[in-house]
């Protein structure tokens, strides 16, 4: 059992999906996405730090999935957004 436990994270953690795999990671992607950039853009009680560092989470996910350069411009704009000294100054 802990073998094939072993086994099972060592293929995930290795990115060794299957083509239904890739596709529910890409529509969980695309459903999530769009409106967790919407949330933390929204939050005001995250700092320009914390900001940043979600979208890049969820720009690097997007990278991981080799989304298109283009539908990723809009987690670019976003994190350029919060760099330091951009929008309230608290990064």
């Amino acid at each position: 059992m802990a073998r094939n436990l072993f086994l099972i994270l060592m293929l995930s953690m290795s990115g060794c999906f299957t083509s239904l795999d890739k596709k529910a990671e890409r529509a969980t992607y695309e459903a999530v996405s769009p409106r967790y950039a919407c949330y933390i853009e929204n939050d005001r009680g995250l700092i320009d730090l914390e900001k940043r560092v979600y979208l890049r989470t969820l720009y690097t996910w997007g990278l991981r999935l080799k989304v298109p350069e283009p539908e990723l411009t809009y987690l670019i704009k976003l994190i350029k957004k919060y760099e330091v000294g951009g929008h309230n100054g608290s990064g």
